[in-house]
């Protein structure tokens, strides 16, 4: 995993195991890069006839997600 130093309420986010989950901050709270980290985690873990959607409100975000999850 990547050198992520979560803060409480990115934590919280991270323990996230299954259903939805919705995230709402100011600007700069770090919400794509505690997405991404949660989607790395995720990913690294599920069966292969699972999956892992990541919906962002934003196109400019979708790059910096898959950077950030490869990164990861």
């Amino acid at each position: 995993m990547s050198r992520f130093q979560p803060r409480p309420g990115q934590k919280e986010v991270l323990s996230f195991t299954q259903g939805r989950m919705g995230i709402t901050a100011v600007p700069g709270a770090g919400k794509t890069h505690t997405l991404a980290e949660l989607a790395a985690r995720l990913v690294a873990r599920i069966d292969d006839d699972q999956e892992v959607l990541v919906v962002t409100l934003v196109n400019s975000a979708v790059n910096n997600l898959k950077r950030r999850i490869n990164e990861a």
